[in-house]
Protein backbone atom coordinates (compact mmCIF):
# COMPACT_ATOMS: atom_id res chain seq x y z
CA UNK A 1 0.00 0.00 0.00
CA UNK A 2 0.84 3.54 -0.89
CA UNK A 3 0.89 6.89 1.33
CA UNK A 4 -1.68 9.26 0.53
CA UNK A 5 -2.34 12.59 0.64
CA UNK A 6 -5.98 13.02 0.74
CA UNK A 7 -8.06 11.38 2.96
CA UNK A 8 -11.46 9.95 1.46
CA UNK A 9 -11.33 10.10 -1.82
CA UNK A 10 -11.02 7.96 -4.58
CA UNK A 11 -7.43 7.93 -6.42
CA UNK A 12 -7.64 6.08 -9.32
CA UNK A 13 -10.82 4.22 -11.38
CA UNK A 14 -9.46 2.30 -14.29
CA UNK A 15 -11.01 -0.30 -16.51
CA UNK A 16 -7.67 -3.03 -16.98
CA UNK A 17 -7.73 -6.39 -18.64
CA UNK A 18 -6.06 -9.42 -16.44
CA UNK A 19 -3.50 -11.39 -18.25
CA UNK A 20 -5.76 -14.68 -16.32
CA UNK A 21 -9.29 -13.05 -17.43
CA UNK A 22 -11.05 -12.39 -20.57
CA UNK A 23 -13.67 -10.31 -19.17
CA UNK A 24 -13.26 -6.41 -17.88
CA UNK A 25 -11.85 -6.10 -14.53
CA UNK A 26 -11.85 -2.31 -12.81
CA UNK A 27 -9.25 -1.30 -10.65
CA UNK A 28 -10.50 1.15 -7.86
CA UNK A 29 -7.97 3.18 -5.08
CA UNK A 30 -9.03 5.02 -2.45
CA UNK A 31 -7.15 6.76 0.38
CA UNK A 32 -8.33 5.16 3.33
CA UNK A 33 -9.26 7.47 6.67
CA UNK A 34 -5.64 6.03 8.00
CA UNK A 35 -4.31 7.80 4.99
CA UNK A 36 -2.94 4.71 2.92
CA UNK A 37 -4.12 3.89 -0.59
CA UNK A 38 -6.31 0.92 -1.10
CA UNK A 39 -7.02 -1.08 -3.89
CA UNK A 40 -9.56 -2.64 -5.05
CA UNK A 41 -10.24 -5.00 -7.71
CA UNK A 42 -14.12 -5.78 -8.95
CA UNK A 43 -15.90 -6.70 -11.81
CA UNK A 44 -19.01 -4.53 -11.28
CA UNK A 45 -18.84 -1.28 -13.74
CA UNK A 46 -22.62 -0.33 -12.51
CA UNK A 47 -21.21 1.42 -8.81
CA UNK A 48 -19.54 4.18 -8.19
CA UNK A 49 -16.34 3.94 -6.85
CA UNK A 50 -16.36 5.05 -3.45
CA UNK A 51 -19.74 2.73 -3.38
CA UNK A 52 -17.21 -0.27 -4.42
CA UNK A 53 -14.47 0.95 -1.76
CA UNK A 54 -17.37 1.22 1.41
CA UNK A 55 -18.79 -2.09 -0.22
CA UNK A 56 -15.56 -3.74 0.57
CA UNK A 57 -14.46 -2.39 3.36
CA UNK A 58 -17.46 -3.72 5.37
CA UNK A 59 -16.85 -6.70 3.87
CA UNK A 60 -13.71 -6.78 5.08
CA UNK A 61 -14.97 -5.87 8.66
CA UNK A 62 -17.13 -8.89 8.39
CA UNK A 63 -14.20 -11.40 7.14
CA UNK A 64 -12.41 -9.98 10.47
CA UNK A 65 -15.35 -10.52 12.74
CA UNK A 66 -15.93 -14.20 11.39
CA UNK A 67 -12.05 -14.83 11.20
CA UNK A 68 -12.16 -14.02 15.34
CA UNK A 69 -14.74 -16.37 16.06
CA UNK A 70 -13.16 -18.77 13.77
CA UNK A 71 -9.90 -18.48 15.41
CA UNK A 72 -10.43 -17.24 19.01
CA UNK A 73 -13.25 -19.83 19.55
CA UNK A 74 -11.86 -23.00 18.47
CA UNK A 75 -12.49 -25.28 21.02
CA UNK A 76 -13.15 -29.19 19.47
CA UNK A 77 -15.66 -29.15 22.58
CA UNK A 78 -17.63 -26.63 21.98
CA UNK A 79 -18.48 -26.31 18.45
CA UNK A 80 -19.10 -28.39 15.66
CA UNK A 81 -17.89 -28.88 12.32
CA UNK A 82 -21.17 -30.15 10.55
CA UNK A 83 -22.92 -27.82 8.16
CA UNK A 84 -26.15 -27.94 10.50
CA UNK A 85 -23.97 -26.81 13.87
CA UNK A 86 -22.00 -24.15 12.06
CA UNK A 87 -25.14 -22.84 10.46
CA UNK A 88 -26.77 -22.86 14.41
CA UNK A 89 -23.32 -21.47 15.78
CA UNK A 90 -23.76 -18.25 13.48
CA UNK A 91 -27.19 -17.64 14.05
CA UNK A 92 -26.25 -17.33 18.13
CA UNK A 93 -23.02 -15.58 16.80
CA UNK A 94 -25.91 -12.97 15.05
CA UNK A 95 -28.46 -13.56 17.84
CA UNK A 96 -26.74 -13.33 21.50
CA UNK A 97 -24.63 -9.96 21.24
CA UNK A 98 -28.47 -8.02 20.52
CA UNK A 99 -29.75 -10.23 23.42
CA UNK A 100 -26.92 -9.27 26.11
CA UNK A 101 -27.68 -5.74 24.91
CA UNK A 102 -31.22 -6.35 25.71
CA UNK A 103 -30.74 -7.90 28.76
CA UNK A 104 -27.94 -4.67 29.85
CA UNK A 105 -30.09 -1.57 28.75
CA UNK A 106 -33.60 -3.75 30.59
CA UNK A 107 -31.33 -4.18 33.55
CA UNK A 108 -29.32 -0.31 33.80
CA UNK A 109 -32.78 1.15 33.09
CA UNK A 110 -34.26 -0.67 35.99
CA UNK A 111 -31.39 0.30 38.43
CA UNK A 112 -32.07 4.39 37.75
CA UNK A 113 -35.88 4.01 37.24
CA UNK A 114 -35.69 4.49 34.00
CA UNK A 115 -38.42 3.86 32.09
CA UNK A 116 -39.36 3.11 27.95
CA UNK A 117 -43.07 5.52 27.70
CA UNK A 118 -42.44 6.38 24.13
CA UNK A 119 -42.63 2.54 22.35
CA UNK A 120 -46.16 1.59 24.91
CA UNK A 121 -47.52 4.97 23.42
CA UNK A 122 -46.57 4.04 19.79
CA UNK A 123 -47.76 0.04 20.67
CA UNK A 124 -51.79 1.46 21.55
CA UNK A 125 -52.05 3.84 18.81
CA UNK A 126 -50.74 1.63 16.53
CA UNK A 127 -53.70 -1.41 17.85
CA UNK A 128 -56.25 1.82 18.10
CA UNK A 129 -55.61 2.37 14.37
CA UNK A 130 -58.11 0.26 11.85
CA UNK A 131 -56.39 -2.17 10.28
CA UNK A 132 -56.89 -0.72 6.71
CA UNK A 133 -55.98 2.92 7.11
CA UNK A 134 -52.79 3.92 5.48
CA UNK A 135 -49.40 4.12 7.65
CA UNK A 136 -47.76 7.05 5.56
CA UNK A 137 -45.19 4.64 4.29
CA UNK A 138 -44.26 2.85 0.95
CA UNK A 139 -45.48 -0.56 1.76
CA UNK A 140 -48.00 -2.36 -0.22
CA UNK A 141 -51.22 -1.94 1.77
CA UNK A 142 -51.31 -5.43 2.49
CA UNK A 143 -48.55 -5.08 4.63
CA UNK A 144 -50.32 -2.63 6.52
CA UNK A 145 -51.59 -4.77 9.35
CA UNK A 146 -48.04 -7.21 9.15
CA UNK A 147 -46.18 -4.51 10.50
CA UNK A 148 -48.58 -2.36 12.71
CA UNK A 149 -48.96 -5.27 14.71
CA UNK A 150 -45.66 -7.14 14.73
CA UNK A 151 -42.97 -4.23 14.92
CA UNK A 152 -42.07 -1.83 17.83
Amino acid sequence: MREAQDVGRVVIDLRITLASSRQPWRLVAFNSRREHVVEFLTNDSTLEPGVVAFLYSRRWEEEKCFGTWKNDFTQAKAWGKSCVAIESQVRLAIIIPGMLIAIMLHTTMGQHGIADEKTPKKQDKRQTVPADAPDDTDRPGWTVPLFRYTSI
